[in-house]
């Protein structure tokens, strides 16, 4: 066997003491980690886990109180110049590490991966490999990309290198004291979520549909009030105050921008339903086990990473055009809704 195959990695580092996870993608990635990440804790439940992420989205992991602690990396608006790294790896090497894994394979990750002094050193094959990306890791995992959800490719990078299958789960706990504060202490029980963007406006609804798309599902559902967040970034913030100018309803709500990703799961778990494009608040509505309906654009391959699947969610398929998504009909999106709805009212009947 090679010493760089994976499958022996899990046996060898079963008595680990000190595991670090290292993925320094933005929030659906570090969404789709948490089960990669839930399967390490009950696999070597004694191990001190440690995560590395995108320090502006860190506070995910506070729905995760199984991780020991986080470390965040930063990524946003800018990344650092590589030798701004130099503490960052004393700080890791200081750990003392026994175990490394990193699913992600980005340059920097790597070289953080081999600086941090670990002896036992994970990694995927990346889509495009660096030529001194091998030399980062003492096992190499090789799971195809495309073939199934983010989240499972990264499960199943584990599952090559030898950890036991404990099942697909996010274990996300939101704090009750999420619930009890304001702005989400105010809100009612009943009302859909809507993140109405995306980080680029070709894969977006054109607001003049979404607009619309908004007036006719207030009312079909008048019991439901439509609560709309975003990003708190200025271009989001803009186009949220210039989607509800066109509104023509009463029954909408929008919340203070600058929420935290806690608060954010806190506000998707009480809703009844979740309506948004491919963005972060997706795919943590995804994780909470919250009913979606989704619009995607025609790359079958960004199909395959990132649409939910599975009984809870609904997508709908749109071209891209410099206008937003296009070939996606407003009652699309009502039956899908509409089914979810009847399907959440036969339960409660």
């Amino acid at each position: 066997m090679s010493k760089k195959d994976s499958s022996s990695f899990f046996k060898e580092i079963q008595s680990a003491k000190k595991i670090l996870v290292l993925d320094l993608g933005f929030l659906g990635d570090s969404i789709h980690l948490i089960p990669s990440l839930n399967c390490i804790r009950k696999s070597i439940p004694k191990a001190e886990l440690h995560v590395m992420i995108a320090d502006h989205v860190k506070d995910l992991l506070t729905l995760t109180p199984w991780v020991d602690k986080v470390w965040g990396y930063p990524r946003f608006p800018k990344g650092p110049k590589w030798y701004q790294d130099f503490g960052r790896i004393s700080a890791l090497r200081t750990e003392k590490f026994d175990a490394v894994i990193n699913l992600n394979g980005s340059d920097r990750s790597s070289i953080l991966t081999v600086s941090s002094g670990s002896k036992k050193r994970l990694g995927r094959v990346p889509e495009k490999m660096n030529p001194m990306w091998k030399s980062c890791f003492t096992h190499i995992v090789n799971v195809a990309y495309g073939h199934s959800g983010v989240f499972q490719q990264r499960y199943d990078c584990l599952q090559e290198s030898g950890f036991p299958d404990v099942g697909i789960h996010f274990n996300l706990v939101v704090p009750e004291n999420l619930l009890t504060i304001n702005p989400i202490q105010s809100l009612r029980e009943n009302y859909i979520h809507v993140s109405p963007f995306t980080p680029v406006n070709d894969r977006e609804i054109p607001y003049k549909q979404l607009a619309g798309l908004l007036h006719e599902l207030s009312d079909k559902y008048p019991q439901y009030k439509i609560l709309l967040t975003c990003s708190p970034n200025e271009r989001e913030t803009g186009k949220l105050k210039k989607l509800t100018r066109a509104f023509h309803f009463d029954n909408w709500e929008t919340l203070p921008d600058k929420l935290s990703i806690t608060q954010l799961g806190a506000i998707i778990q009480k809703s009844v339903i979740h309506l948004g494009g491919d963005t972060g608040s997706l795919h943590l509505a995804n994780a909470l086990g919250k009913k979606t309906v989704s619009w995607f654009h025609e790359n079958k391959l960004n199909q395959m990473h990132w649409m939910p699947k599975g009984k809870n969610h609904r997508s709908v398929i749109g071209s891209l055009s410099n206008l937003g998504l296009v070939g996606i009909s407003n009652s699309e999106i009502l039956e899908r809704v509409e089914e979810l709805i009847n399907e959440i009212h036969s339960v409660v009947n």
